[in-house]
């Protein structure tokens, strides 16, 4: 009853903003019953809100062309291009456009020009693997359903990752040019994203299927290629190049964007070592370095310059190991000198395998070998080489302010080109600083940040200005993540722009010209829960710092792609026991233009809803609040006593107890189950203060499970039907590995677990993840926080169920089972659930009646 009712509210109260040129007007698609929806229009200034056009003309029109019945409250296309009295969209393979002045229908030769661009990656995933520099995106779930998220593989083959609930928020960390694929409720696909070279992105899937404004007209067909329809009417492609066909169009690669994205962003780092040897090798891009057509490029691994009279190799110690690489080429504003970064690669790179048993090419098992990069693993040292373009030659510098890097970042030439600058970071992630390499070849540092714990990676960010040599600067110096601005021609702070007992989590808008700068922000307002989100505006200086969002709930918000166009925001904001409210805003000072679309608690709880409950307790140390939901299951009784659940994952990168509205369709589906679902964030997770984070470091067995048992038992106090002598836990990925932690370290509270696709061992896992939290070099905090070494604690005999999948890509299925071989040699019992053809958290998939069986049996519910 109570999903029903939320999955009901979340479609009537939806607003998904399409935004026209100009920033006063905007679309979006309105529910008026169930599946009936209308094209609603909203103009801000007029403060009006009107049916787009005429729905019962347009379909009409459409049933002459179609020869069937259109329904005018559900018109078979959900995105619409407007533009002077003009609708166009996408509907069965073909562009129309609907004159509403004439009531006109047409079919349509053009391109549109107003879909979703950071959405459009639609094609084949590049060739190469993603790069080993990670980028930190955040997925909003802004659709009426819950989304598949694939990973697609540069094969073009596409791999379940997770799925994303609706209103969820996910941060995934991801190389750059790792492809991502959205799909929704009826195979429909919301998006396909290639993570942007960027430091970190913000992706929002609204309701819209991107085929319906990307298009397959003739020009957008890959050079070769030709649509054919069959006999039956199924669209297929003739690939004139090979001679083959397909049902399918291959992935092609599309520009990118990101709103976010700089012009000085990196652009090297993107790639795997082999693909960068490769792409060293060809001759770059010339870049010009003065009114004599004098250019830089790489040829053969080295550094060459081109003038009108010659061509003259400034290096020559470029390699196939250690090339040059030619889009690093950085020429100073005054001609005088470049920086070109030279490229040593990895040796010795991990390889891990997974058996395929059952392959569609083949009736014999098949070996996947994939490349991999454990904790220690030699890594791609990228350099900075400087050369004077008036003696043509390179100019020696010393590497001993930046050597052993985890990862450089371009920062660009100063004003007046004099000095080069670039961010350094010291693999163990406790040092980073910014460095400045002057045209003698001497090195300084402008500003220098040690931990004796970690710099977050996920709290990456920097911004140079254009118009000085400053740059903006994310730290946890004080205590919380804040912005400050730095002076590096001086080299030092000039003052911090934001400060509190709050987080900035991004940046959304910078105006030089005001010398403001839009963000977003956790726990702006003291007296909500922390982890909700608001929209803040600040002044370069520090001297302003002002909310634009009100409304105690967890916001997000939409603006116009153009900067020029941002006049206003709609502006959204929920809880898990608070429905969606929607309103206008003015982007510069917050204030309410008017109400959008608002739903009544009272209401949903008069119909029977029952919402998740919030709870806060104090955790270990007696006065950090623990912020938790409790979810009840279905016809509820005070007089019976229920089985307790967690749902856990206590990745360090980010929290993940759901604070908006209906985003908690999993839970809910445990809890139909009968129990007492609970999902809490102790300590050690992110975006609350340094030292709570701190936790987690070289800790990971921890898992915050001293806060959760601490919470649990708080609630129970006045909760007596929490039957607290039956609690299970169960994770996937990191979370089984909490999973199978707390059996193992809490095993007189925790009686049953499920430990999906679990990282049981961090020196099997991804280096950056691993590092991150257990620091560089590896030593005996990966085996003090293995589950392997601790296999003996295991008590519950059992009541241990392990899932894995034997394509598990993600986390290498040897980690499974090697505690499960540790089991064996220590005779303890466990139930194992090995799915040959599964992926990343099948339990979810596949294999979720077994493991509902499975707690059934030691719960009891």
């Amino acid at each position: 009853m109570s999903a029903k009712l939320e999955e009901k509210c979340y479609l009537e109260t939806f607003v998904a903003p399409s935004w026209l040129p100009g920033g006063k007007i905007f679309w979006y698609r309105r529910a008026t019953a169930k599946d009936k929806f209308e094209f609603a229009l909203v103009d801000i200034d007029r403060q009006s809100v009107r049916p787009a056009f005429h729905h019962n003309d347009l379909a009409k029109q459409l049933e002459k062309h179609a020869g069937s019945t259109i329904d005018s409250d559900n018109l078979p296309f959900t995105w619409i291009e407007m533009e002077d009295g003009l609708v166009r969209f996408r509907l069965q393979k073909q562009m129309w456009e609907y004159n509403t002045e004439e009531d006109l229908l047409r079919t349509w030769k053009g391109q549109f020009s107003q879909g979703n661009p950071a959405l459009a990656y639609w094609g084949a995933p590049t060739s190469h693997q993603p790069g080993r520099r990670r980028v930190a995106v955040s997925f909003t779930n802004n659709t009426r359903s819950g989304l598949d998220m694939y990973a697609v593989k540069p094969s073009g083959e596409t791999a379940l990752y997770l799925d994303i609930s609706q209103g969820q928020t996910l941060l995934q960390r991801s190389g750059v040019g790792a492809v991502w694929k959205f799909v929704g409720s009826g195979s429909r696909v919301k998006g396909v994203y290639c993570v942007p070279d960027v430091q970190h992105d913000a992706v929002v899937l609204d309701d819209t299927n991107i085929d319906e404004y990307m298009g397959t007209c003739d020009s957008d067909l890959p050079e070769g290629w030709e649509e054919r329809v069959t006999d039956t009417g199924r669209v297929y492609y003739l690939d004139h190049n090979t001679k083959s066909t397909s049902w399918r169009l291959p992935l092609r690669i599309l520009p990118t964007f990101s709103p976010n994205q700089q012009e000085n962003s990196p652009q090297f780092e993107t790639e795997s070592d082999d693909s960068t040897q490769s792409r060293c090798s060809q001759v770059a891009e010339v870049e010009k370095s003065g009114d004599d057509e004098t250019t830089l490029f790489v040829r053969q691994y080295n550094v060459w310059m081109k003038s009108s009279r010659e061509e003259r190799e400034l290096s020559s110690d470029g390699s196939s190991e250690s090339p040059y690489a030619p889009n690093t080429i950085r020429i100073s504003p005054n001609k005088q000198s470049a920086i070109v970064w030279q490229c040593m690669a990895a040796e010795d790179v991990s390889i891990s395998y997974n058996i395929d048993y059952t392959p569609d090419n083949q009736f014999l098992p098949k070996l996947i070998q994939t490349s991999t990069q454990l904790p220690g693993d030699p890594i791609r040292v990228d350099r900075p080489r400087l050369f004077s373009l008036g003696t043509q030659s390179e100019i020696s510098t010393t590497g001993d302010l930046f050597s052993n890097p985890f990862s450089t970042h371009d920062l660009g030439w100063s004003r007046k080109g004099d000095e080069y600058r670039f961010l350094f970071i010291k693999r163990g992630l406790q040092c980073r600083r910014i460095l400045g390499i002057n045209c003698a070849g001497s090195v300084r540092v402008l500003h220098e940040e040690n931990n004796s714990t970690f710099l977050d990676l996920n709290k990456l960010y920097y911004h140079t200005l254009s118009r000085s040599d400053r740059i903006i600067w994310a730290s946890e110096e004080d205590g919380y993540n804040h912005l400050y601005l730095i002076d590096m021609t001086a080299g030092h702070v000039q003052n911090q722009i934001t400060k509190g007992r709050w987080n900035f989590r991004s940046i959304e808008h910078i105006d030089e010209n005001t010398e403001h700068i839009w963000l977003s922000a956790y726990g702006y307002w003291e007296e909500e829960d922390p982890y909700h989100v608001h929209l803040v505006r600040a002044k370069f200086d520090g001297t302003e710092c002002i909310s634009l969002t009100k409304g105690d709930g967890t916001h997000n918000w939409s603006y116009p792609w153009s900067a020029n166009d941002r006049h206003y925001f709609v502006d959204t904001w929920s809880r898990i026991d608070l429905p969606p409210q929607t309103v206008v805003r003015c982007f510069r000072t917050g204030k309410l233009q008017f109400s959008l679309s608002t739903t009544s608690q009272l209401e949903l709880l008069s119909r029977g809803w029952d919402p998740a409950e919030r709870f806060v307790a104090l955790g270990r140390d007696g006065k950090t609040k623990i912020y938790g939901l409790i979810i009840r299951p279905p016809n509820f009784s005070v007089d019976k006593r229920y089985p307790v659940l967690e749902t856990i994952y206590a990745g360090p990168q980010d929290f993940y107890t759901v604070k908006s509205f209906s985003g908690i369709s999993g839970q809910r589906q445990w809890s139909n189950d009968g129990y007492v679902v609970v999902q809490v964030d102790g300590m050690g997770t992110n975006w609350r203060s340094k030292a709570f984070h701190d936790i987690c470091y070289r800790n990971l067995k921890d898992a915050g499970l001293p806060d959760r048992i601490i919470w649990m038992q708080a609630a129970a106090k006045t909760r007596p039907w929490m039957d607290l002598s039956r609690v299970g836990i169960i994770g996937s990925s990191a979370g089984g590995q909490n999973a199978v932690s707390a059996l193992l370290h809490h095993g007189h509270f925790y009686k049953v677990a499920v430990a999906d696709s679990g990282c049981h061992d961090n020196r099997l896992d991804n280096m950056d993840w691993s590092e991150q939290w257990l620091g560089y070099p590896v030593d005996q905090a990966y085996a003090d926080n293995s589950n392997i070494t601790h296999a003996t604690n295991l008590q519950q005999d059992g009541r241990l169920l392990l899932v894995v999948g034997g394509l598990d890509t993600v986390v290498n299925p040897a980690s499974t089972m090697r505690l499960a071989t540790e089991f064996n040699r220590h005779e303890k019992q466990y139930e194992l659930l090995f799915i040959p053809d599964g992926g990343h958290n099948c339990g979810s998939g596949s294999g979720r009646k077994k493991v509902a069986r499975f707690l059934r049996k030691h719960l009891e519910p």
